[in-house]
């Protein structure tokens, strides 16, 4: 475990801005039993709370090459590099070079959505939002040259538009690549010099950066798959840069707080973006009811015992996992990097405990449950189609359970890291599931069509139709 130096963050923010980190015994302790619990490897975890930053790290980057973990390692961050694609945005609408409702196609001529209607009407606000409609993941070539983004915006047009645009928010990662290329051609540089230029350099995130050659030479935590009986360590790097904006980046811990404190509370040198802009982007345009109860300007909006989360999060092909949660109520904000898929559940406990630890707020109770009948198990049942793999929902012994299906012609590597056994369910609101392990939270929802019947499944905050015959 690394001890940080114990001097207290200024809180005047007209004294420098050097970020101090504090040793907190009982957080290191805590990441250190939640990084055993769940087979992570390497752990980095910072809090934010009364003007100070308190760091915990523990573990090494990779098994089999063993380097400790510090608040300086480099994880992939995966999704929540959204949240910076958004920030550079917002920079350009701050300079009245963008509106939230400008048209995509006046920005780029030849977007083409999958249906022409949707190509017509979709807006910058809606790829920010995930209200674009259509299937949201998309796979471009590994390539890494110049043109990557712009020959992945195209493959947009070749999936299915699920719903109209604007009408429900299912998570989207083409749009934010679609974002990121306006991005591009608004400001003529690459994707990732514009991010460094409007929000890295501002911030002084010196040690955040895009592209595979950048950290080749650097302290890189190494993904890992979880057997049986080791934890083994993966070198790949799951992200090509036609995904950049949905999630190419790699940050350290250290400059992953100097982001969090920025959009928790505005503190910062050379702010990227003007106050009213910084705090629009938390306010909800679009609603979920599973896992969110919104959606702001790329921030995932939700309630935990009647305090206000805006987060974020990514899981880079359940390698690594991140997550990064403000409280902006509470002055409260944390940080959790992990190069596992165990990171996930590891955050999950790590974000109860320092609400419950810090802030002082009580642990979230299981949401009372519904009777689900007979009759809701049959409407429910059924198979639902993400693309890359689809959505086993299914009876047994009167309960019901979710599993994630996977085509057969998927490498071994991806089923051993993506197949799991299926989760019963229960019933915690109208159309509203949550795992029968741990029912805190809805995270599942289904949509019906006019007729009443069950149309779509929204999982992992995805919308999902039902597949014919279903």
């Amino acid at each position: 475990m690394r001890r940080a130096d114990e001097a207290p963050v200024p809180t005047d923010p007209a004294q420098s801005l050097t970020m101090e980190l504090e040793h907190d015994a009982e957080l290191a302790a805590i990441v250190v039993e939640k990084a055993a619990e769940h087979r992570t490897p390497g752990l980095g975890v910072g809090v934010l709370y009364g003007g100070r930053t308190f760091v915990a790290t523990h573990g090494v980057t990779s098994t089999a090459d063993p380097l400790e973990v510090d608040a300086d390692t480099l994880f992939m961050i995966g999704s929540t590099t959204k949240t910076l694609t958004a920030t550079a945005l917002m920079h350009l609408v701050d300079e009245g070079r963008l509106a939230l409702t400008d048209l995509v196609v006046d920005h780029l001529p030849d977007f083409e959505a999958p249906d022409i209607e949707t190509t017509k009407s979709v807006t910058i606000g809606q790829l920010l939002n995930h209200t674009a409609g259509w299937r949201g993941d998309v796979l471009p070539s590994a390539s890494f040259a110049d043109t990557a983004l712009a020959e992945a915006v195209q493959l947009v047009a070749e999936g299915p538009q699920e719903v109209p645009a604007g009408r429900y928010a299912s998570y989207n990662n083409a749009a934010l690549m679609v974002a990121g290329r306006v991005l591009e051609v608004l400001t003529g540089q690459s994707y990732e010099k514009a991010v460094t230029e409007l929000v890295l350099t501002p911030l002084g995130l010196t040690n955040t950066f895009f592209l595979p050659w950048e950290v080749a030479n650097r302290r890189l935590a190494v993904g890992h798959i979880l057997r049986p009986d080791v934890e083994e360590a993966v070198p790949l790097w799951p992200i090509s840069r036609g995904l950049g904006p949905a999630g190419a980046a790699i940050s350290s811990l250290r400059d992953q707080l100097t982001y969090a404190r920025y959009h928790l509370d505005g503190t910062a040198e050379a702010p990227p973006l003007s106050e009213k802009t910084r705090l629009l982007m938390q306010q909800p345009t679009s609603e979920m009811r599973s896992i969110l109860v919104g959606v702001g300007i790329t921030w995932l909006l939700s309630d935990y015992g009647g305090v206000r989360l805006v987060s974020h999060g990514g899981n880079v092909s359940n390698l690594q996992t991140s997550a990064f949660h403000l409280a902006p109520e509470c002055g409260f904000g944390l940080v959790v990097m992990s190069n596992s898929a165990g990171g996930a559940a590891a955050g999950r406990d790590l974000l109860a405990w320092c609400l419950e630890h810090f802030a002082k707020l009580p642990p979230r109770s299981p949401l009372p449950q519904l009777e689900l009948t007979d009759a809701l198990i049959r409407e429910y049942a059924g198979i639902y189609d993400l693309g890359p793999w689809t959505i086993a929902i299914e009876t047994d012994a009167g309960k019901l359970t979710v599993r994630m299906v996977l085509p057969d012609d998927v490498p071994e590597t991806l089923k051993t890291l993506f197949d799991k056994p299926p989760a019963e369910m229960v019933l915690v609101g109208p159309d509203q599931l949550a795992p029968a392990a741990d029912p805190v939270e809805a995270t599942m929802d289904f949509i019906r069509a006019a007729d009443g019947s069950v149309k779509w499944v929204r999982h992992g905050m995805r919308l999902a139709p039902r597949k014919d015959g279903s």
